[in-house]
């Protein structure tokens, strides 16, 4: 995975994992906020996803930001995190048996706007491939016939 930071935060970020439409969230892996530089930041990361297939399943990454960047050995996320000190951003996947396809569907929240239990709830877009491709070459149909009107 990787990912911009635009906005400078003291904390952590912390990639998370659902089989059943954003429910049951596992947590992959955390990272510490980077003090390099200053933002825009990259940041990369590899995850290794659950082997069982599913077909609503999300994957979020969540922005934990504090006052203070975490003293060595203090957990981040703390285990009090206030209400608003969150930014998340998911995307709809679907695992099968041997590969990995996100869907058109993705949804970044705010703080003010994230969901008390940290869900991403959001309408699932189409997962099936044919159905995206027949909207491209739709798509493409109409503006070739509107440049050639």
């Amino acid at each position: 995975m990787s990912w911009t930071e635009t906005v400078d935060h003291p904390g952590c970020f912390v990639i998370d994992f659902s089989a059943s439409g954003d429910a049951g969230w596992a947590t992959l892996t955390t990272l510490p906020h980077r003090q390099d530089g200053t933002a825009p930041r990259r940041y990369s990361t590899q995850v290794t996803l659950p082997s069982a297939p599913c077909t609503d399943c999300t994957l979020r990454i969540r922005q934990i930001m504090l006052g203070a960047e975490p003293a060595a050995g203090e957990a981040c996320p703390p285990p009090d995190l206030a209400p608003g000190l969150t930014y998340y951003s998911c995307a709809n996947v679907a695992l099968e048996a041997s590969s990995v396809t996100a869907t058109a569907g993705s949804a970044s929240t705010s703080p003010a706007a994230a969901s008390a239990d940290g869900s991403c709830s959001y309408a699932r877009a189409p997962s099936h491939p044919a159905i995206a491709s027949a909207l491209c070459g739709m798509l493409f149909a109409w503006l070739a016939r509107r440049r050639a009107a």
